[in-house]
Protein backbone atom coordinates (compact mmCIF):
# COMPACT_ATOMS: atom_id res chain seq x y z
CA UNK A 1 0.00 0.00 0.00
CA UNK A 2 2.17 2.55 -1.23
CA UNK A 3 0.93 6.30 -1.95
CA UNK A 4 1.66 5.41 -5.80
CA UNK A 5 -0.59 2.50 -5.35
CA UNK A 6 -3.38 4.36 -3.62
CA UNK A 7 -3.08 7.34 -6.43
CA UNK A 8 -2.93 4.83 -9.12
CA UNK A 9 -5.54 2.62 -7.42
CA UNK A 10 -7.90 5.84 -7.47
CA UNK A 11 -7.05 7.15 -11.04
CA UNK A 12 -7.85 3.73 -12.40
CA UNK A 13 -11.24 3.44 -10.96
CA UNK A 14 -11.71 7.26 -12.18
CA UNK A 15 -11.75 8.74 -8.83
CA UNK A 16 -9.68 10.99 -7.37
CA UNK A 17 -7.01 10.73 -3.89
CA UNK A 18 -7.90 12.69 -1.10
CA UNK A 19 -5.14 14.92 0.84
CA UNK A 20 -4.14 13.21 4.40
CA UNK A 21 -4.29 16.59 5.88
CA UNK A 22 -6.17 19.76 5.12
CA UNK A 23 -3.58 22.57 5.47
CA UNK A 24 -5.73 24.65 7.09
CA UNK A 25 -4.78 27.46 9.61
CA UNK A 26 -3.18 25.40 12.37
CA UNK A 27 -2.42 22.19 10.64
CA UNK A 28 0.58 20.84 9.21
CA UNK A 29 1.81 21.78 6.58
CA UNK A 30 3.75 19.13 5.02
CA UNK A 31 0.53 16.50 5.56
CA UNK A 32 -0.45 17.88 1.95
CA UNK A 33 0.19 17.68 -1.51
CA UNK A 34 1.54 20.69 -3.00
CA UNK A 35 1.11 20.21 -6.43
CA UNK A 36 -2.81 20.36 -5.70
CA UNK A 37 -3.02 16.93 -6.87
CA UNK A 38 -5.26 16.06 -4.13
CA UNK A 39 -8.50 16.21 -2.56
CA UNK A 40 -8.33 19.13 0.28
CA UNK A 41 -11.34 19.17 2.66
CA UNK A 42 -12.25 21.57 5.70
CA UNK A 43 -13.33 19.95 8.70
CA UNK A 44 -12.27 21.15 12.22
CA UNK A 45 -9.52 17.73 12.32
CA UNK A 46 -6.54 18.64 10.41
CA UNK A 47 -5.61 14.83 9.15
CA UNK A 48 -8.59 13.07 6.96
CA UNK A 49 -8.95 10.13 8.77
CA UNK A 50 -9.79 11.80 12.19
CA UNK A 51 -12.27 13.86 10.14
CA UNK A 52 -13.58 10.86 8.57
CA UNK A 53 -14.02 8.95 12.18
CA UNK A 54 -15.93 11.68 13.40
CA UNK A 55 -18.23 12.04 10.28
CA UNK A 56 -18.89 8.13 10.01
CA UNK A 57 -18.60 7.14 13.85
CA UNK A 58 -18.90 10.46 15.69
CA UNK A 59 -15.91 10.54 17.20
CA UNK A 60 -12.23 11.16 16.49
CA UNK A 61 -11.04 8.81 19.26
CA UNK A 62 -7.37 6.95 18.31
CA UNK A 63 -6.70 9.23 14.95
CA UNK A 64 -9.80 7.13 12.70
CA UNK A 65 -8.26 4.05 14.81
CA UNK A 66 -11.74 3.19 16.72
CA UNK A 67 -13.77 3.85 13.89
CA UNK A 68 -14.90 0.15 12.45
CA UNK A 69 -15.75 1.55 8.89
CA UNK A 70 -12.29 2.87 8.73
CA UNK A 71 -10.68 -0.28 9.10
CA UNK A 72 -7.60 -0.98 7.29
CA UNK A 73 -7.95 2.32 4.98
CA UNK A 74 -4.34 3.94 4.08
CA UNK A 75 -4.64 7.40 2.60
CA UNK A 76 -2.37 9.10 0.33
CA UNK A 77 0.28 11.10 1.74
CA UNK A 78 2.98 13.08 -0.62
CA UNK A 79 6.40 11.96 1.06
CA UNK A 80 5.24 10.45 4.30
CA UNK A 81 8.23 7.61 5.12
CA UNK A 82 9.22 7.29 1.78
CA UNK A 83 6.42 6.12 -0.49
CA UNK A 84 3.95 4.69 2.33
CA UNK A 85 0.47 5.00 2.40
CA UNK A 86 -0.75 6.04 6.21
CA UNK A 87 -3.04 3.88 7.36
CA UNK A 88 -5.23 2.40 10.61
CA UNK A 89 -6.23 -0.90 11.67
CA UNK A 90 -9.50 -0.99 13.62
CA UNK A 91 -8.39 -4.23 15.18
CA UNK A 92 -5.32 -3.27 17.01
CA UNK A 93 -5.99 0.23 17.23
CA UNK A 94 -3.28 1.43 15.67
CA UNK A 95 -2.35 4.23 13.32
CA UNK A 96 0.36 5.47 11.30
CA UNK A 97 0.69 2.21 9.58
CA UNK A 98 3.14 2.15 7.16
CA UNK A 99 1.94 1.21 4.01
CA UNK A 100 4.62 -0.89 2.22
CA UNK A 101 3.96 -3.48 5.01
CA UNK A 102 0.40 -3.90 3.77
CA UNK A 103 -1.55 -5.29 0.77
CA UNK A 104 -4.62 -5.95 -0.27
CA UNK A 105 -6.40 -3.12 1.87
CA UNK A 106 -8.62 -0.23 1.12
CA UNK A 107 -7.38 3.02 -0.25
CA UNK A 108 -9.25 5.82 -0.07
CA UNK A 109 -10.83 7.70 -3.07
CA UNK A 110 -13.24 10.04 -3.75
Amino acid sequence: MTATNVKVTCEAAGMRYPCIGSNADGCWGFMWDPDGDCITFHHDECETLPALSSELCGHTDGAGTQCQPLDDTFVYSLGWSGDNAYGVDYDTHSWGLQGADYNNMYALCA
